[in-house]
């Protein structure tokens, strides 16, 4: 009696793990698309905001109305970032 007893509760627990196994799987799936999708996005808004900005303009602003002066070559350092 004890033995089907416990049997019985095994398969229970088995077959909610299960269920709840399916259910976290289904939230993942759903959660790697929302990444994908927000990361198209992200690259479109990207691209649309490195179009929008006029660098004539923006130079323009920087000498006349911050009063920025070329920078000279000693001045400039590269710097390379992997990733």
């Amino acid at each position: 009696m004890i033995c089907i007893l416990f049997s019985t509760v095994l398969a229970l627990m088995t077959l909610r793990c299960g269920v709840e196994l399916t259910v976290q799987s289904e939230r993942i799936d759903r959660l790697q698309q929302e990444e994908k999708t927000l990361l198209e996005e992200n690259e479109r808004l990207r691209v649309r905001l490195s179009c929008s900005i006029d660098l004539e303009e923006l130079e323009k602003y920087a000498v006349q109305v911050l009063g920025m002066q070329p920078c000279q070559g000693a001045q400039v350092h590269v710097i390379h970032i992997v990733g």
